[in-house]
């Protein structure tokens, strides 16, 4: 009989740990666990204790995250609620971390109540970025962008983003975009270092203190991405990638925990303050900016909104010091005094705070006006 009820909950745990990862579960995956630790204390009498203990520990995990969803998701945007894009992106690894495969990707977004919150159309090169329409027979001149999401342009069409506002702003300009969600300083740095045609008279980094974990591997965002350590003289060196095979997946699974985000979230308030990974983000941006006028290239540091008020309060500092060596900074967060962003300039306030389609065209407007001067002097200059 012993025998039985151990085949018996097999069965129901590996059943489990299917629909847990097809369903992206916690609780399920909490609930196989128990039912796996169950089987053990029926099998192992030895260890009858020790698994019991076990079997209820995870029932009780399983269960507390039920409920944190039941009573939060609603009206909370501690993890993307439901997002599907079909068909899903495809990723492939390359030197300077994952890049999407060329094609043309339909990506939609919806809440708990099935109402969508996007509905677009992603185009992406035969480069692995995104494609900029409105291309310029002859351009004149050309501008490179680099960031992460906000650059991409993340749940807007591609006539939509701040690299397509610029480029209609700046009629005979041609402007290329090297943004990807998850992206870093590290990976603009990574892309001018690599030999990619990054060609043109300016290079804009849009970033903020939101990228200061991506840059120094401590977020599950920057997994496979390039590695860069601070050498004694404060300048940076590529040091392989970050990577890490076991991290990768414990991320994973503790980025769907609810519960645990929740908790993360109420305890931990200045991360973003850690001194090295704040010293290797600042290099890194030193980096991008002597890179551009190595090759007699512009650079520009446009700042983003950031989240939190240490953060925001690290970067005003870092914006002056900016300033201060004769760099050009630029701030594009749109956000109030308090680091607020209105309702018009997000995509969704509970479940998206990426930027609409207003936002994009609002930045790429102060871009366009920041950076016509600059080309106008170029211009003379030849």
């Amino acid at each position: 009989m012993r025998i039985l009820f151990s085949l018996v909950f097999s069965i129901l745990t590996v059943s489990l740990l299917k629909i847990s990862f097809d369903e992206r579960s916690i609780s399920l995956l909490f609930l196989a666990g128990g039912v796996f630790a169950a089987c053990m204390a029926l099998l192992l009498r030895r260890y009858r204790a020790l698994f019991v203990v076990l079997a209820s520990t995870c029932v009780a995990l399983a269960a507390t995250e039920a409920a944190t969803r039941w009573i939060f998701r609603p009206a909370t945007a501690l993890v993307t609620p439901v997002n599907t894009v079909s068909p899903v992106l495809n990723h492939r690894h390359t030197d300077i971390g994952l890049q999407t495969r060329p094609n043309v990707y339909a990506a939609n977004l919806t809440d708990p109540s099935g109402r969508a919150i996007y509905d677009v159309i992603y185009t992406i090169g035969a480069d692995g970025f995104r494609v900029t329409p409105r291309p310029v027979d002859d351009p004149l001149t050309r501008i490179n962008l680099f960031g992460g999401s906000f650059t991409f342009g993340q749940g807007v069409e591609d006539e939509e983003t701040v690299a397509a506002v610029l480029a209609e702003a700046l009629s005979a300009t041609e402007v290329r975009n090297f943004g990807q969600p998850g992206y870093g300083v590290h990976q603009a740095v990574a892309i001018l270092e690599s030999g990619r045609d990054t060609a043109g008279e300016i290079n804009i980094l849009l970033t903020s203190g939101n990228h200061v974990r991506r840059s120094d591997c401590s977020s599950r965002m920057a997994v496979s991405t390039p590695r860069y350590v601070r050498l004694p003289d404060g300048k940076v060196m590529r040091d392989g990638f970050c990577s890490n095979r076991v991290k990768t997946l414990l991320d994973q699974v503790l980025s769907r925990w609810l519960f645990y985000q929740w908790i993360l979230a109420s305890v931990t308030t200045a991360w973003e303050l850690d001194a090295d990974a704040w010293s290797l983000y600042a290099a890194l941006v030193n980096r991008f900016i002597a890179i551009s006028q190595e090759r007699g290239q512009v650079a520009i540091v446009a700042q983003l909104p950031d989240y939190g008020a240490e953060t925001r309060f690290a970067w005003k500092r870092f914006a002056s010091t900016l300033l201060k060596d004769g760099h050009l900074v630029v701030d594009i967060s749109l956000a109030d005094a308090q680091g607020v962003l209105a309702d018009k300039y997000v995509l969704d306030r509970r479940f998206d705070l990426h930027p609409s389609a207003e936002a994009n065209r609002v930045r790429g407007l102060i871009l366009a006006e920041y950076v016509r001067p600059i080309l106008e002097d170029q211009a003379i200059g030849n």
